[in-house]
């Protein structure tokens, strides 16, 4: 039992220790602005339509 908790604590230690905070300091990607068309068909079906 001891030796469970240990082995759980050094797995909190190790991921604690390797950084997994640090991306949160990095810029968000920006999102573009798409150009779409969007309407329903009269069975329901949303339609969204984008041109390349």
């Amino acid at each position: 039992m001891k030796r469970g908790i240990l082995h759980f604590l050094l797995l909190v230690a190790a991921v604690l220790a390797s950084g997994v905070g640090a991306r949160a300091d990095e810029p968000r990607p920006q999102i573009p602005d798409l150009k779409v068309e969007k309407y329903t068909l009269p069975n329901g079906l949303e339609v969204i339509l984008h041109e390349d």
